[in-house]
């Protein structure tokens, strides 16, 4: 293998595995989001009580209430806050940009530096 080789396939690797961990947090993300859907919960007046949501204890659903995208009414109820949704995502959707651009900077960072310096000619 050359050295472009012994950089790409931990590089790909990686990526495929980010996208597969990246899928299943978001389906876990949008059944919750259409639990609150399904039942109506958009507003503080039909927002259901918070026993009533079995995933209260996952971290995915703290980030939703971290987001405000799940808003805690004062009884102790939960809706779905469409707008901090569209809000969140669009912020979401900027960082992912960056990340990316970053992390192929990086990348063909390295593999610049990998090909060009320790290269044998």
């Amino acid at each position: 293998m050359n050295t472009a080789t012994h950089f790409l396939v931990p590089l790909f690797s990686g990526i495929i595995t980010a996208t597969i961990v990246r899928s299943w947090i978001r389906n876990k993300c949008l059944r919750l989001l259409n639990r609150f859907r399904e039942v109506g919960a958009n507003d503080q007046d039909h927002a259901i009580p918070l026993r009533e949501i079995p995933e209260k204890e996952s971290w995915i659903f703290d980030r939703l209430l971290n987001s405000e995208v799940v808003v805690t009414a004062c009884d102790g109820r939960c809706f779905l806050d469409e707008d901090a949704l569209k809000r969140h995502r669009t912020r979401n959707h900027a960082t992912r940009l960056i990340v990316i651009g970053v992390g192929f900077a990086v990348g063909l960072g390295v593999f610049l530096l990998s090909y060009f310096v320790f290269n044998p000619k």
